[in-house]
């Protein structure tokens, strides 16, 4: 897997990674999935925004943006 992470500030942070397998064609085939979305639930890491796009069972390019402090009691 290639990627990095970079920290935005005290509270947020960054991950992009890409150009990773997550499954052999034997198991099964991912033709194209694209997903994008939020997330704002009260829990550890939120919120988070997510960017990935997978063609041919690889991640072509997974974004994840989001708040680096645990919740105490959620």
């Amino acid at each position: 897997m290639n990627g990095f992470s970079v920290k935005l500030g005290k509270d947020y942070a960054i991950d992009v990674a890409g150009l990773y397998q997550v499954r052999r064609l034997k198991d099964g085939i991912s033709v194209i999935d694209i997903e994008v979305g939020g997330d704002w639930y009260r829990g550890d890491h939120n919120p988070k925004f997510t960017i990935r796009l997978m063609i041919l069972n690889f991640i072509i390019l997974d974004v994840t943006l989001y708040n680096v402090h645990h919740v105490e009691n959620a």
